[in-house]
């Protein structure tokens, strides 16, 4: 476990008054245009504290003579995506004909449960934000006051206190 840096406060603040932003939006917002304009506007934020996020890192890895994240991360995924492609053009000639090469069964099979796994989360997602919204509708209607507000205050509070923890338990950033 690891002492919280003022950084690290700064991005948990930061993280939470996005997300209650994010979730009040429709009390102050009344069109679905507006919204999507506002939460475009919402992310100016999110991409500072991944750019302080990431100078860190860097910073870090220098002082310690080490690659950064970036790099690990980066030669992570050139090993992953370093392989033969699915389909290779030169196995087809101008006729049509391959020379016996399919892909394997395990590699058609990781890449459909990437692209499965890919569009459950998108789904899940949407779903997600709907489901959130439809429920401070129903507040709403029941005649609860600043119903997206009342959401967006408690989904603040849990992305500041994730944001706390994940700095104090997990390793150095």
């Amino acid at each position: 476990m690891r002492t919280i840096t003022r950084l690290d406060a700064a991005e948990a603040l930061v993280s939470a008054a996005v997300t209650f932003a994010w979730y009040a939006l429709p009390d102050a917002v009344g069109t679905r245009r507006g919204r999507a304009v506002a939460k475009t506007g919402l992310m100016v934020p999110v991409l500072a504290i991944a750019s302080a996020q990431a100078t860190r890192a860097t910073a870090q890895a220098a002082a310690q003579d080490e690659p950064s994240r970036a790099d690990d991360a980066l030669g992570r995924i050139r090993a992953l995506t370093g392989t033969a492609p699915v389909l290779d053009a030169s196995t087809i000639s101008a006729d049509g004909e391959t020379d016996g090469r399919l892909p394997s069964a395990r590699q058609v099979a990781l890449v459909t449960a990437g692209v499965a796994a890919l569009a459950g989360i998108a789904v899940g997602t949407v779903a997600a934000e709907r489901g959130i919204y439809r429920f401070g509708e129903r507040l709403g209607s029941r005649g609860v006051g600043h119903p997206h507000a009342r959401i967006g205050v408690v989904a603040g509070a849990l992305m500041g206190a994730l944001s706390l923890a994940s700095a104090a338990l997990l390793p150095d950033r």
